[in-house]
């Protein structure tokens, strides 16, 4: 017998036993296969409807079953964490928009101006609504969402025009207000 260690005790596992016990979980799963497999053949109605069965539970499992396929499906739902992403990715929907400006001013009669606005942002949501940007973008609209500016307008600014705006408005001075601006 080939011991696992240099020193010769009896309290140490040897190689031969332990292919032994592995042997022997071996020839346990081969004998419940063959057992369950003669039981199926000679009682094959009830091995057919206890699969039937198995079958009509799943099959009803999957009824219940709510396919999601969303970057939060993966993630824990209780999680405060994952509440909190969640919400925050709901509530700011206009940070992950497009938004595209038209610009006009250098065209000197303003009706002129606003009609080639409008015609060039109703050219561009028949564009965008086109089969052709369908799967990667979600949809178009003109205009802008006022709510969110209003809420979260600052967020849209450079960071560099928000430490300005600190600046102005951390000291109630008239004078560093004025020169500020």
């Amino acid at each position: 017998m080939i011991r696992n260690s240099f020193f010769w005790d009896d309290n140490i596992p040897t190689v031969g036993i332990l292919y032994r016990e592995e042997n022997n979980m071996k020839q346990q799963k081969e004998r419940a296969l063959v057992q369950w497999t003669e039981w199926s053949i000679s009682h094959y109605r009830k091995a057919l409807l206890l699969v039937l069965g198995i079958t009509v539970l799943l099959g009803i499992g999957l009824i219940f079953l709510k396919t999601e396929m969303t970057f939060f499906s993966i993630l824990p739902r209780h999680s405060k964490q994952v509440q909190d992403f969640e919400r925050i990715t709901n509530e700011f929907a206009s940070a992950s928009q497009i938004i595209v400006a038209v610009d006009a001013r250098n065209i000197e009669d303003h009706k002129e101006a606003e009609a080639l606005v409008r015609q060039t942002i109703a050219q561009m949501i028949t564009e965008f609504e086109s089969p052709r940007w369908k799967d990667m973008l979600e949809g178009s609209t003109t205009g802008i969402d006022t709510d969110f500016v209003r809420a979260h307008g600052m967020m849209l600014s450079d960071p560099e025009d928000q430490d300005r705006m600190i600046k102005i408005y951390s000291n109630p001075d008239l004078l560093p207000f004025i020169t500020h601006l």
